[in-house]
């Protein structure tokens, strides 16, 4: 009995365990992705902002060469 028990109580500390380190794994995951894109959205909405600013201020100095 004892022995049984211990069996069954190891695998369900296994089973939790592995369900645990799925999870927080799982977690990360969706962390690091979630990061990667709002960095690479971040970056595009930089990088047009800056366009756009670039083409408002030279269009604003032809205006002044003009």
């Amino acid at each position: 009995m004892s022995r049984l028990r211990l069996s069954q109580m190891s695998r369900l500390r296994l089973s939790q365990m592995s369900r645990l380190r799925l999870s927080q794994m799982s977690r990360l995951r969706l962390s690091q992705m979630s990061r990667l894109r709002l960095s690479q959205m971040s970056r595009l909405r930089l990088s047009q902002m800056s366009r756009l600013r670039l083409s408002q201020m030279s269009r604003l100095r032809l205006s002044q060469i003009q």
